[in-house]
C-alpha cells in the first residue's frame, strides 16, 4: 500500500549474543512521502544501517551479531520488509570471558519534545569488560556521540521520502491509524546499565 504522511513505521534490529536473542525497536513517522515507492523500504533499511547500526556496532563486541532488520508499517498493518544479514560488532576482545553478559548494556536516553510521552531509552548489548572500569564507561566520546547523532537523525530515501524518529506512547493499536507520539529533540549517553528482560528467566 502507498506510504502516507503520518504512517508509523516500526524498525526492529534483531541480534544474537551468546545464543540469546537481543532486540532493539525504533519508531519512525513518515514526514514526507516518496515520489516513487518501489525501493523505499530497502532504502530506509540501508540508511538505518548507515546512520545507526554502523556506529552501534562500533561499541559492541564481535560476538554480538546483527542477524536481520524488520520494517513494519503499523498504520496500514500490511507492509512488511525484512532483510537478513550477519553483521558483527567491531570491538574485538580476548575471548568470551572478556565480554559481559547480554543483559549488561550501554544506555541512551531519548529526549521528548513535549509531555505527551515519557522520554525514551535504548539499551545496547555487547559490552566488553575492558570498556567499563568501576562501573563507569571508558568509551571514547566520539563513539557514543555518533550513536546520538543517528538516534535523532531522519531517515531518507532517494525519492524524497523523509522518516522522522519518534517516541510512541504505549499501547500501540494495530492498525495504528491514530497514536500519541512526541518528536525526539536530542539524545544522551547515560553510561552502563542492565536490561531485565535480557536476564535468564525473563523475556525472550
Amino acid at each position: 500500500m502507498p506510504l502516507a504522511v503520518g504512517n508509523l513505521l516500526q524498525i526492529t534490529d534483531v541480534q544474537t549474543l551468546n545464543n540469546q536473542q537481543v532486540l532493539n525497536v525504533y519508531y519512525y513517522r513518515v514526514s514526507e512521502t516518496p515520489t516513487d515507492e518501489t525501493d523505499s523500504y530497502a532504502e530506509i533499511s540501508a540508511d538505518f544501517q548507515t546512520k545507526l547500526m554502523t556506529p552501534i556496532r562500533a561499541i559492541q563486541c564481535a560476538r554480538l551479531i546483527h542477524t536481520s532488520l524488520v520494517i513494519r508499517n503499523l498504520t496500514n498493518a500490511l507492509d512488511l520488509y525484512e532483510e537478513a544479514f550477519s553483521l558483527a560488532g567491531t570491538q574485538t576482545s580476548a575471548g568470551q570471558s572478556a565480554d559481559m553478559p547480554p543483559f549488561v548494556a550501554h544506555l541512551f536516553r531519548l529526549l521528548r519534545s513535549d509531555l505527551s510521552t515519557r522520554n525514551g531509552y535504548k539499551r545496547y548489548a555487547g559490552v566488553r569488560d575492558e570498556d567499563v572500569q568501576g562501573g563507569v564507561t571508558v568509551l571514547a566520546s566520539s563513539l557514543y556521540n555518533a550513536i546520538i547523532a543517528g538516534l535523532v537523525d531522519d531517515l531518507v530515501d532517494s525519492d524524497g521520502g523523509v522518516y522522522s524518529p519518534v517516541i510512541v506512547k504505549r499501547p500501540i493499536t494495530t492498525p495504528a491509524t491514530t497514536y500519541v507520539h512526541s518528536e525526539i529533540l536530542d539524545a544522551q549517553y547515560r553510561g552502563v546499565t542492565t536490561q531485565n528482560t535480557r536476564k535468564i528467566g525473563r523475556g525472550i
